[in-house]
């Protein structure tokens, strides 16, 4: 039913703009299919991985529309995100990656590839009561009983892994006799960047106090944390929006080497904020504050403002390394 729908869609829309330049028409059809694409993901609900096969198919429904018009190719970036405890927190972000694919859909490039992203998201309450139900690994009793390699299954799968103001010692329940703690999770993580090109990006405030052993391996001194009235400014010549009407009332103090790139530093302090440093095949990037009201107060009355932040990151920061 779904291809039937994809069909007749795509070609009335094909005939209803044949008097228009065919520019216009392309970029009609590529908005549609990604529609579809979201359709299925957000309101439908189903396994990322049909959605994936799904796409295949329309390629190969509208062999016409592929000589004449050029589609969008869909890459699915698949992010891990585990933070903070507080369910309204984690939602800031959320929220701003998925409507990271509306917006994309709208100002997506002719014959370009189209990056749809596909978040699995996770609270501190849910990763340690129960085992977590991820969408892209599934493992035999065997393999659980053995511990054969299970972690680094788990994050194969995933480009990038957000780690969100959460203690590094917080303990992830994979099994019923399988547990990981953060630190174990990121430090898996960085053993595949060595072969793969995934990103970690680390954001959050108090939670992250205790990373100092972790950020050492990128040149970052991690100190104590900052509290007042700060907004972000643009550092050197970063192209990322950096937005000045956010403000926060606490970051991490972060001192960072000469081979990092700061991207946006501190008011008043000039500390550095949002900062990277590729790291074998992959990336590590670090904002020094919280992505939710706790310190981010300026978020609830700027939402537009934060997620225009974050849009920057996943386009200069996150896809160029996945």
């Amino acid at each position: 039913m779904l291809m039937d729908i994809s069909y007749s869609y795509g070609w009335r829309l094909i005939h209803m703009h044949n008097a228009e330049a065919l520019g216009d028409a392309e970029r009609i059809v590529c908005r549609v299919l990604m529609e579809l694409i979201e359709i299925l993901m957000y309101n439908l609900e189903l396994d990322p991985e049909f959605i994936a096969q799904y796409v295949s198919c329309l390629k190969e429904t509208f062999p016409q529309m592929q000589k004449d018009v050029k589609l969008c190719n869909a890459r699915f970036i698949k992010i891990l995100r585990l933070g903070e405890p507080n369910q309204e927190h984690k939602l800031y972000l959320d929220r701003t990656i998925q409507k990271y694919n509306v917006r994309h859909r709208y100002s997506v490039d002719l014959g370009k590839e189209a990056n749809i992203l596909i978040l699995e998201s996770y609270c501190k309450d849910e990763i340690g009561e129960n085992p977590l139900k991820l969408w892209w690994s599934s493992f035999s009793h065997t393999e659980l009983e053995r511990n054969d390699q299970v972690l680094e299954k788990i994050l194969n799968n995933y480009d990038v892994l957000i780690i969100s103001d959460i203690g590094i010692s917080v303990n992830v329940k994979i099994s019923d006799t399988i547990r990981y703690s953060i630190g174990d999770i990121i430090e898996e993580f960085l053993e595949l960047m060595k072969h793969k090109p995934k990103v970690l990006v680390i954001t959050g405030g108090i939670g992250i106090r205790r990373y100092h052993r972790v950020l050492k391996k990128f040149g970052w001194d991690l100190k104590s944390d900052v509290t007042g009235h700060y907004t972000l400014k643009r550092h050197g010549r970063s192209d990322l929006y950096i937005p000045s009407e956010l403000s926060f009332k606490g970051y991490n103090k972060v001192e960072v080497d000469d081979t990092t790139q700061v991207h946006a530093l501190w008011s008043d302090t000039d500390d550095p904020a949002l900062i990277s440093k590729d790291y074998y095949h992959g990336r590590i990037i670090m904002f020094t504050s919280d992505c939710s009201p706790e310190w981010g107060r300026g978020i609830r009355k700027n939402v537009h403002e934060f997620e225009k932040f974050w849009f920057s990151i996943i386009d200069k920061l996150i896809f160029p390394k996945v």
